[in-house]
């Protein structure tokens, strides 16, 4: 039935989308670890292709605490 493969693509979609903020979110954390350890937020932003304020964001969000950081 063509709902089938509906369903799967769906299902394949959402896994992907679960994937992408889990990968968002280490990408994060290693943003933030990497300027506590030194790493400048020019040398971050070549690095990571991010903009500056996102990266500056990120920093500041690891800071708080936050649950979240992208």
């Amino acid at each position: 039935m063509a709902a089938d493969g509906l369903t799967v693509a769906l299902e394949d979609y959402h896994r992907a989308q679960d994937e992408l903020v889990q990968a968002r979110n280490r990408l994060a954390s290693a943003i933030a670890g990497a300027a506590m350890s030194g790493l400048t937020q020019d040398e971050s932003v070549e690095l990571t292709g991010y903009p500056a304020d996102l990266v500056v964001r990120i920093c500041s969000a690891a800071r708080s605490g936050a649950d979240r950081l992208v």
